[in-house]
């Protein structure tokens, strides 16, 4: 596995760090180290039209333009309906879903390109203006919550909107039962089923594609890879040993449990449930990410999975807690081997590697931790919707999900 991401990062320690040879037969006679900061620089100026001088630039929805009360027209081709012939030209938002289009293979691109025009273009507008499930009382796209002056809005199943008092539906059963029912709209709904098909179409594709290789590659050690001069500059390092990571996750699963019992998040038990969710996901899942760069993380599943936990409790704080562990551990397992594969290629040491990332670990947690404990010390409003730290990014999918159920 290839782990692209990594590739920019090399090209960049590379340029800033190796002296190069003669730049004669170069484009324009520069060398790299010149061409990265021109197109540095250039980008930094460019960023300056899209962000703040013209931001127009960002999305650039001509179709719009020509006749701004149709409402088919703004639904289809608005930035906050399907997008049709909106032209972008900022590359924040090019690469916010996908990454840098540069570092995913032609392939995978075609199989998005693919994907997106038929469900987005053509299956969306099919099951909304047939009226599938009452959709077009709920707009044709976005997420339920929109971010309006009076806090977050949910779209009911008659199409009007409600805002829930969240410190209510956190705290107060009672509330939380008499909220009206509410639905996804065509778009969400669609992105819900492609979760869960891709999810279980991962399974598939590992055993047909990648079985027989996963076993080969799992009695095979570094050393008898002849085929990989990588694997064999590495085979003369003393690898970090397993027992290395067995008690890290001996220690982890300890502690974890130790919060969500004393700290009443969570029962400790259900780690049992967030561990082998994320064992069974790891493999097919990274090696999608390893081969094309593109993440299809479980993190609706999650959500799911700690409702359907929390079935008849009322416990959104739990719900929340088991989706962090779930999701959070999926993550950072896949950075771990991004990091491995990116010492592989450089050649570093498989335990200097171990020491550096437990280290930093352990440093940037308590440092994470001293800010926040000082935050909630000292500023008295913290997430009070009339001070200047409102705390707006509640995860409100999860609630929503929750309100669905």
């Amino acid at each position: 596995m290839i782990w692209p991401q990594n590739l920019p990062v090399i090209s960049l320690l590379r340029t800033i760090h190796e002296k190069e040879q003669s730049t004669s037969m170069r484009w324009l006679n520069l060398s790299r180290m010149k061409f990265f900061l021109l197109a540095t620089s250039g980008q930094i100026i460019y960023y300056w039209f899209p962000a703040y001088i013209f931001p127009l630039l960002v999305t650039f929805n001509w179709i719009c333009m020509i006749n701004p009360d149709n409402v088919i027209i703004a639904q289809l081709t608005a930035y906050y309906g399907l997008g049709m012939g909106t032209l972008v030209f900022e590359w924040k938002s090019i690469t916010q879903v996908i990454g840098s289009p540069i570092l995913v293979p032609y392939w995978a691109l075609m199989n998005l390109v693919v994907g997106f025009l038929f469900f987005t273009w053509f299956f969306i507008p099919i099951i909304y203006y047939s009226n599938l499930w009452n959709f077009k009382n709920l707009p044709i796209a976005g997420y339920p919550n929109v971010d309006l002056s009076n806090g977050y809005a949910f779209f009911t199943a008659d199409g009007k909107l409600f805002f829930p008092d969240i410190q209510q539906y956190l705290t107060n059963s009672t509330y939380v039962k008499n909220l009206p029912p509410v639905l996804y709209d065509a778009t969400t709904a669609t992105a819900s089923y492609l979760i869960f098909a891709s999810l279980a179409s991962l399974g598939v594709h590992t055993l047909l594609y990648h079985g027989k290789e996963i076993l080969h590659y799992f009695r095979t050690s570094l050393q008898k890879r002849e085929n990989d001069i990588h694997c064999t500059l590495m085979s003369k390092y003393k690898e970090a040993s397993e027992w290395w990571y067995i008690l890290l996750f001996v220690i982890s699963f300890v502690l974890s449990a130790l919060v969500c019992h004393f700290g009443e998040f969570m029962p400790w038990y259900y780690l049992f449930v967030a561990i082998p969710f994320t064992f069974v996901c790891l493999l097919p899942i990274g090696i999608v990410q390893a081969t094309t760069t593109v993440d299809i993380l479980p993190i609706f599943i999650a959500r799911i999975l700690g409702g359907a936990l929390f079935a008849g409790r009322f416990n959104p704080s739990g719900i929340m807690t088991f989706m962090v562990y779930a999701y959070q551990m999926q993550t950072k397992s896949l950075s771990l081997i991004l990091n491995l594969k990116f010492a592989h290629f450089l050649k570093i040491s498989p335990r200097t590697l171990f020491m550096t990332q437990l280290s930093i670990t352990i440093i940037s947690v308590i440092i994470r931790y001293l800010i926040t404990n000082h935050l909630l010390t000292v500023i008295h409003d913290l997430c009070d919707p009339d001070g200047d730290w409102s705390c707006n990014t509640i995860d409100m999918q999860t609630i929503y999900l929750a309100l669905i159920g």
